[in-house]
């Protein structure tokens, strides 16, 4: 009787390092199948949309013009439509596709080059969709090595003239307390600031920024309240610039030494204080009701704004969860159908994108997991 247990027992044993072989085996083959499958489909995608050519001309139009026009605007919008159309893994694949076209005439320099790459890696931002954030790392305008050390970083610094322009920038919006974008002034200084940014290799930015922000958290006269604005505002910088890193996270800098208590309750208290982001929640509302891509016209840009002022008082690890609560009670509603329940998702997760403020992008794996 015990060998025959033992026999069962050593048969069942095959068969089942036998089944797992075959079962690795097939995975492995369907996951080559798979990855084929989708260049097909994302090709057969691209084919569908004219080759994302609205795009093309969106970025031909970047490079040829200064800021925005008419034709810009209109080239975006329909730029966003097309990608609409693509499944979220087939975007920016095909815009990789349209900007390795653009970079390749020879005729263009390093340095539109490098708008063009730019550029393109936030087109999904731009539209509200997802990803937020493309990268193209294939994608290079020169083959110079770069020397990472902080000498060559702090020489580049002195030949942007210490960030002026951004340190003015910053001054400018601690005394006047009012959102990006608000008034011509801070464009212009904002402009400025991209432009000397813009001449610093991408590891030498962040550094840059955070020095120009110690020199002005270290004044006195200033307040916990506007240490926290300055650092916000400067850690978020390189995102409204539109380039790379988008974010810049400056771990050493502190307003004050006094303990955070990062319970829900905390995020509670913040959340009621900002009338439960009733102006997220507006917006959201226009959003399924207009059925539109973000940016397709002034009155979205305008709205999304109350929502960002109020996303903006909140602690960084607070937006995400207020934003969800707001989105279930948006997709709870029996009236709405799939396909609208998954639109709010996908706006409300890219929120933060939008409002150029961290974390960028947020995940409500739960708000799916109810539809």
């Amino acid at each position: 009787m015990a060998k025959f247990t033992l026999l069962v027992a050593t048969f069942a044993l095959f068969l089942l390092v036998a089944n797992a072989t075959i079962y690795r085996t097939t995975v492995v083959i369907d996951d080559a199948d798979s990855r084929s499958g989708q260049q097909q489909r994302c090709q057969r995608q691209l084919q569908d949309q004219q080759e994302l050519n609205r795009c093309k001309s969106f970025l031909s139009q970047r490079i040829q013009g200064h800021g925005a026009n008419p034709r810009q605007q209109q080239d975006i919008q329909q730029c966003c439509q097309q990608l609409e159309q693509l499944d979220r893994e087939c975007r920016c694949p095909g815009l990789e596709q349209v900007t390795r076209s653009q970079v390749s005439q020879g005729q263009l320099g390093d340095q539109q080059k490098r708008q063009i790459i730019q550029t393109a890696q936030r087109i999904p931002s731009m539209c509200g969709m997802r990803p937020t954030q493309c990268d193209f790392e294939t994608l290079t305008t020169d083959n110079r090595p770069r020397n990472t050390d902080q000498q060559r970083c702090q020489q580049q610094f002195q030949e942007q003239q210490q960030l002026r322009q951004c340190k003015s920038y910053l001054s400018q919006r601690v005394q006047e307390e009012q959102p990006y974008g608000s008034n011509r002034r801070q464009e212009q200084e904002i402009q400025q600031c991209c432009q000397q940014l813009e001449q610093l290799d991408r590891e030498c930015r962040c550094p840059g920024l955070e020095q120009v922000t110690r020199s002005q958290v270290s004044q006195g006269q200033l307040g916990d309240q506007q240490k926290r604005q300055i650092i916000q505002t400067a850690q978020r910088i390189p995102s409204m610039c539109g380039m790379r890193p988008t974010q810049c996270d400056f771990e050493t800098l502190t307003t004050d030494n006094s303990p955070r208590n990062t319970d829900q309750q905390r995020c509670q208290q913040q959340l009621q204080e900002q009338q439960q982001l009733s102006q997220c929640k507006s917006y959201l509302s226009q959003r399924v009701q207009e059925e539109q891509p973000y940016g397709s016209n002034r009155r979205q840009e305008q709205e999304i704004q109350p929502c960002c002022r109020q996303l903006e008082q909140l602690d960084t690890e607070c937006r995400c969860p207020g934003l969800e609560r707001v989105t279930r009670s948006q997709v709870s509603q029996s009236q709405l159908g799939d396909q609208q329940k998954r639109q709010i998702i996908q706006i409300a997760e890219s929120i933060p994108s939008m409002c150029n403020m961290r974390p960028m992008e947020c995940d409500f794996e739960s708000s799916r997991s109810d539809m």
